[in-house]
C-alpha cells in the first residue's frame, strides 16, 4: 500500500486547476491561493507556482495561473518582473494582469512572439476542428471569434483552426476521440470533453488567434482585452453562493410534470408562470426535473425576448436559432464585485427569422458545455439582464447566500437565484442534476425599454423530456417548444 505520505499532494493540486469539472477548477485556485497566504506553506507554494508557470508550453494554463494572483491579490508574494521573464508562454492575457500590477512597470507587449503568423491563404479548418470547437470549450469562444470575423472581414475563426493545428503538431499531444455522449440524439450539441489537454490546445489557440488579430489585422488592443474576458477560469465569490431549496413555484411545475407529457406539460405555460413579485418579472428559468428515480428527466427553459413576432407557427430550426444566439451571446464577465456592464447596440443582439426579430432580455456569463459534467454545479449558466435593460445606467454587482444582485443607484434592479435537490459542494458527484435558476428583472427597466423601442415581450419555452422505461435501458428524446406573447403588451 502506498504511504500517503509519499503523495506530493501540492502537484495534485496544480493539476486539478485543468480539471474539466469548473468548480474543481475554482476550489483548485482557492486552495493554492490559501497556501500562498499562510506564512507556513507559502515558500513551497510559490516555487511550485514558479515553475508550473515556467514550465507550461500552453498558453491558457499560463494565463490561469497568473489569474490565481490577480483574483485573490496575492501581488506582495510575487515579484512582477521575475514573473514576466519566467511565462515562456505568454498571451494577450498574461500581458494585461501584468500590467495592473499594483506598484509594478509597464510589462513590454511582444506580441509577435504570441501567435503563429497568418494562415495560408485559402486555408480551411479541419472537420475535426469544426467537430470539436463547441465541445472542447464554451460556446461563447467561438460565438466571440464569429463575431469578430463578421465585424472585422479577416478569417479570425479560420486563424482560429490554424493555431489549433499548430499547437497539435508543436506539442505533439494526441488526440483524444473519446466523447461522453448526454442522452440526446442531437449528440453534437450534447458532448463533454474527457480530454483535458485538448481543452487546453483549444483556449490557448483562442488566446493565440487574438494576439494575430491585434499583430496582424491591427485590432485594437483593448477590444482584444474585451474579448480576452471570457477567459475566467477562477471566479471566487462564485464558491459562496449556496444554492437554495425550489422555490414554490417550480415545485409546482415538478408536481405538475408528473402526471402529464412533454407537449402536455409545455401546454400547460401560461402567463401566470411568469408572475411580476414585488415589481419584479421572471424573465428567464431553467428547471431540470428528475422523476421515475432517474428514468424520466425533463429539462424546463424559458428565456424572454422583446421584440415583435411576425409567424408564431415559424418552424423549430428558425426558434431554436434565437435560443441558439441568445445563449452565445454574453455579457462582460467583471470580477463579480463593483462593475459596469458596457451598453452595445441594441441591433447587434437582435435575431431576424420567419418568426420575427427577438432580442434577449437576458445574457450569459459564465456559459459552459451543455452537457451534465459529474452533475456539476455550474450545469446551468449565470443569466443577468442585457446592460441594454438598464439604458446605460451605472451597474453593481452584489451577492447573498442564494444568488447574485444587480443593483442600480443602490436599489436591485434584477436577481439571479439558484437551486438544488441534495446537492453538496463538497461532493462534486453528489446529489442530483436537479439544479434550476432564476432571473427576474424589475418590471419598469422592461417597460421603458418596450416604450422607447416599440417592442413587445414574448416567452419562448422548451421542454425537453429523456424517458426509459428500464434501468440502463436507451433514453428516448423528445422536445417542445411553445411562444407565448405577455399581457403587459396590452398594457396590463
Amino acid at each position: 500500500m502506498t504511504d500517503l505520505r509519499d503523495i506530493d499532494f501540492l502537484k495534485i493540486l496544480f493539476a486539478r486547476l485543468h480539471w474539466p469539472t469548473p468548480l474543481v477548477r475554482l476550489r483548485a485556485a482557492q486552495e493554492i491561493a490559501g497556501l500562498i497566504e499562510a506564512e507556513n506553506t507559502r515558500k513551497p507554494t510559490v516555487k511550485m507556482f514558479m515553475d508550473r508557470i515556467g514550465a507550461t508550453e500552453l498558453e491558457s494554463e499560463a494565463a490561469a495561473l497568473l489569474q490565481i494572483i490577480a483574483h485573490w491579490e496575492l501581488y506582495p508574494y510575487f515579484d512582477q518582473i521575475e514573473i514576466g521573464t519566467t511565462i515562456q508562454a505568454h498571451s494577450i492575457l498574461t500581458f494585461s494582469i501584468l500590467n495592473v500590477w499594483p506598484g509594478g512597470v509597464t510589462a513590454g507587449l511582444n506580441i509577435s512572439g504570441c501567435h503563429s503568423g497568418l494562415a495560408p491563404a485559402g486555408y480551411e479548418p479541419s472537420s475535426t476542428f469544426l467537430h470539436h470547437s463547441q465541445s472542447a470549450t464554451a460556446p461563447v469562444f467561438s460565438s466571440e471569434l464569429k463575431k469578430l470575423e463578421m465585424e472585422s472581414g479577416f478569417p479570425v475563426y479560420s486563424q482560429w483552426a490554424y493555431e489549433w493545428e499548430q499547437l497539435q503538431s508543436r506539442c505533439k499531444f494526441v488526440f483524444c476521440a473519446s466523447i461522453t455522449y448526454f442522452l440526446a440524439p442531437d449528440w453534437q450539441s450534447r458532448q463533454a470533453w474527457p480530454d483535458v489537454r485538448q481543452q487546453e490546445i483549444y483556449l490557448s489557440a483562442y488566446l493565440r488567434t487574438l494576439a494575430c488579430a491585434v499583430d496582424e489585422w491591427h485590432m485594437p488592443l483593448d477590444r482584444a482585452d474585451f474579448v480576452c474576458s471570457f477567459f475566467n477560469r477562477t471566479n471566487r465569490p462564485l464558491v459562496a453562493i449556496e444554492p437554495s431549496h425550489t422555490p414554490n413555484l417550480f415545485q409546482e411545475l415538478e408536481d405538475l410534470a408528473a402526471s402529464k407529457t412533454c407537449a402536455e406539460l409545455a401546454g400547460c405555460f401560461d402567463v401566470t408562470f411568469f408572475p411580476a413579485e414585488d415589481k419584479f418579472l421572471l424573465s428567464d428559468f431553467t428547471a431540470p426535473i428528475q422523476l421515475n428515480k432517474g428514468d424520466r428527466l425533463l429539462n424546463v427553459c424559458a428565456r424572454s425576448f422583446l421584440g415583435r413576432i411576425t409567424n408564431i407557427a415559424a418552424d423549430e430550426s428558425e426558434i431554436q436559432e434565437h435560443l441558439d444566439h441568445a445563449w452565445a451571446l454574453t455579457v462582460r464577465d467583471p470580477s463579480w464585485e463593483e462593475a459596469l456592464l458596457d451598453t452595445e447596440e441594441l441591433k447587434r443582439y437582435v435575431v431576424t427569422s420567419s418568426l420575427g426579430e427577438l432580442l434577449p432580455i437576458c445574457l450569459s456569463a459564465n456559459p459552459i458545455h451543455r452537457g451534465r459534467w459529474f452533475h456539476d454545479y455550474f450545469v446551468t449558466e449565470f443569466k443577468f439582464p442585457a446592460s441594454y435593460i438598464f439604458l446605460d445606467q451605472q451597474l453593481s454587482i452584489h451577492r447573498d447566500g442564494k444568488g447574485l444582485q444587480i443593483q442600480v443607484n443602490g436599489e436591485t434592479a434584477a436577481r439571479w437565484l439558484t437551486w438544488n435537490r441534495g446537492w453538496q459542494q463538497a461532493h462534486i458527484k453528489g446529489g442530483s442534476p436537479c439544479i434550476g435558476s432564476a432571473t427576474h428583472v424589475r418590471e419598469s427597466n422592461i417597460s421603458n425599454l418596450m416604450e422607447t423601442n416599440d417592442l413587445e415581450l414574448v416567452h419562448i419555452i422548451t421542454v425537453e423530456e429523456w424517458s426509459r422505461e428500464h434501468s440502463y435501458g436507451d433514453y428516448r428524446y423528445s422536445k417542445v417548444y411553445r411562444i407565448l406573447p405577455h399581457p403587459i403588451n396590452n398594457g396590463s
